[in-house]
């Protein structure tokens, strides 16, 4: 856990002896959910997919750097969240 110079961890909010929220600050919520093992193995491959991109770029593969790219822009859409 990140912590301040204050002692206190960086997400944590400052309460005013009202019981508000100091500076205009709400009280957040951290999403404590584990990533599933289906969404890691998309996050690896859009990440794949770009870095072979990147690689076929830099190598003067115009072509295949796009074709790369949009393999993973139709790979990334499996990671939207639905509500």
């Amino acid at each position: 856990m990140m912590r301040t110079s204050g002692g206190r961890s960086a997400g944590s909010v400052v309460r005013l002896p009202d019981g508000s929220a100091g500076a205009g600050l709400a009280q957040t919520v951290q999403n404590g959910a584990l990533m599933t093992v289906q969404r890691v193995a998309w996050v690896v491959t859009v990440v794949a997919l770009l870095v072979g991109a990147l690689i076929t770029l830099l190598s003067h593969y115009q072509g295949y750097a796009a074709l790369f790219a949009a393999v993973a822009a139709s790979a990334a859409i499996n990671l939207r969240t639905h509500k």
